[in-house]
């Protein structure tokens, strides 16, 4: 399979514009053996796509999401001491975001 995607660099942000089963090279073989067809890989593709862009923080951008502003930094050490972070999987367990419990 073979992605076409590009990068806004100055924001980070990516956007996968589409896909074509013609593997013609054998790196392409393993990709071929995750991925079952061409709309399961679609599917992986855009879920990756909205980690990348709403989750996934960059160094690049002073560790902001492309999509989110960067949350108010917690200051009282009392409030860290209280934390409750939960790991939610996505594409079964291959990205995980993380998130205050409410």
């Amino acid at each position: 399979m073979y992605v076409l995607a590009v990068i806004e660099h100055a924001q980070r942000r990516i956007r996968i514009l589409g896909a074509t089963p013609h593997p013609t090279a054998a790196w392409v073989t393993q990709a071929v053996r995750l991925i079952w067809n061409q709309r399961h890989l679609l599917h992986a593709l855009r879920e990756y796509e909205r980690f990348y862009n709403s989750h996934r923080p960059h160094q690049g951008i002073p560790n902001a999401r492309p999509l989110r502003p960067l949350p108010e930094p917690i200051t009282d050490p009392a409030q860290i001491s209280q934390l409750d972070i939960r790991r939610r999987p996505r594409l079964g367990g291959i990205l995980n975001e993380y998130h205050h419990a409410a």
